[in-house]
This record gives C-alpha cells, structure tokens and sequence, in this order.
C-alpha cells in the first residue's frame, strides 16, 4: 500500500511500460527471455500476454475518462500544448482478423500527426510524429478519443492550418471537419491518382494533369464526359462510381499546397501520404 502498487500486478511502473513496450517489438517469448536476460526475473510469456491485456484496458479506460473529460464536462486535458503554424494529421484504417467467436475482421483506426518534413540530406523524416490508434466502430468516437489525445499536445486555434490527408472512407471525408471546422481536408493523392487509371486507363494522365493545375471542375466534367465511353459494362459502372465520389467530395481534391493561406511558406512541403506506410 506504501508503495501504491496495485493488487495482482507482477509489473508496475517503468517496468510495466518496459515489458510492453518490448513486446510490440518481439514475441511474447523473446520479450520474456530478455527480460530475465536483462535481471529483471522470470515472467511466462503467457503472463506477459496477460500484462499486455490488462495494459491496454488501463488505456482505453484512461483515453475514455480524457474523451469524456472534453466533450462532457468542457476540460481541456492538461499538457504541456504547442503552437505550430500548420499541422499535418494523415489517417488511414487497417482490418485484421479477429479471434473472437463469430467475427471475422475489426479495423483499427489510425491517425499519424506531424510538423511538416525534416531535410536529411536526400530523404525527408516526418517532423514530431505522433501516431494514434484505436478500434472504436464509428468515426465520431474515434475523432472524439484522438482530439482529446491531440489536445494534450497542441494548440488547434482558428489561426492554427491543419491539414487533414486520407483516403474515401467516410468516417474520414465526412467527419473529419466537424472537429477540425477549419482544415483543410484532401483525398489521398495516391488512392486519387489510382482510381482514375482504374476506371479511365489511358486518359487518366491528361486528367491528372488538369486536376493538378486547379482545375477541379474541369477535370469532373471531363471525367462525367466519359463516363459512358468505357469498353464494357463494369468499366462504365466503375466510372459512375467514382465520379459520384469525387464529386460528393469536390473541395477535397485540390492539392493541399493550392490551398494555404499565403502566409504559410511552401519551401519544405511536400506530398502527403505516410499513412500508408505507418500502416
């Protein structure tokens, strides 16, 4: 009780976040060798499952109770907040498969936060980043669980870009702003860019072009213009689909960088997409 450790917890503390975080890294069992192998005593692998379990638990219910604390109760989680003139969020989803009886997939959610790009020498690295995940069903739990985390670390006033990257989900598209009013929102260039040469092969290049050139309703009127000139049925199909798309979504397609205030220097800004990796 001194000591304030908990009832039936091997691990406490810095060792608790130790063993965890060696197991996002290794095995259950390689995290339990080096462990013991490091003087820290014998732990199961099976035990360090466990740990792992109850771990996560403690989180979602600490995530759950900041969530509620904002959205509920109006209080902004305590940190320390930094101000950045723009701030990039990239979200993306991944499904997995689930060992639960009877179902067969959950999607973990993700949304990777950053400053911008660091030169190093010929390659870039992400500026201060973050990345957040989490298996909420709806896109307003998510949003609202992320922004509460984001809140500990930045400020997100109106005179803060953020800008938001992701690709046609809904949960990201049609949600997104209702908790970042002010983002800027884009449909990610590489999903953009793919689904275009699916659906209109060898036109695609010269509508990417006016698209990259501003010209947004150009390129969907040109795109609406050949929807009936595909080969077969599902290639007109598809093309009907995705314009239906992309002009539901017409003020995401323009490059974020045609967008920005003219305050914000272009020197070091760059394409996003890292979401995709970070998957």
């Amino acid at each position: 009780e001194a000591l304030k450790i908990p009832k039936r917890r091997r691990l406490v503390g810095s060792l608790l976040k130790l063993a965890v975080s060696l197991c996002t890294r290794l095995s259950y069992r390689e995290a339990s060798e080096v462990l013991e192998e490091a003087g820290f005593g014998y732990i199961s692998h099976q035990r360090l499952h466990d740990i792992v379990k109850e771990y996560g638990k403690d989180q979602i219910k600490h995530v759950d109770n900041v969530r509620k604390g904002l959205f509920l109760k109006g209080e902004e989680p305590a940190g320390k907040k930094k101000k950045v003139p723009i701030l990039f969020i990239e979200a993306d989803g991944i499904h997995v498969k689930s060992q639960e009886v009877g179902k067969e997939s959950m999607e973990i959610k993700l949304a990777a936060v950053h400053e911008g790009w660091d030169d190093i020498g010929k390659e870039k690295r992400l500026k201060n980043l973050q990345v957040f995940m989490d298996m909420s069903k709806s896109g307003d739990a998510f949003w609202e669980a992320f922004m509460a985390q984001l809140l500990k670390y930045y400020e997100t006033d109106e005179d803060v870009v953020i800008v938001v990257n992701g690709d046609g989900a809904a949960w990201i598209q049609s949600k997104v702003r209702e908790y970042f009013p002010q983002a800027i929102v884009q449909i990610d260039r590489f999903h953009l860019i793919r689904d275009v040469y699916k659906a209109f092969g060898g036109n695609a290049k010269k509508l990417i072009e006016i698209l990259n050139q501003g010209e947004v309703t150009t390129f969907i009127d040109t795109l609406e213009s050949l929807e009936n000139e595909g080969t077969t049925e599902k290639v007109r199909s598809r093309r009907k689909r995705l314009v239906r798309f992309l002009k539901k979504y017409k003020e995401h397609l323009l490059d974020y960088r045609l967008r920005l205030p003219e305050h914000i220097d272009r020197s070091h800004l760059y394409g996003m997409g890292a979401a995709e990796t970070l998957v």
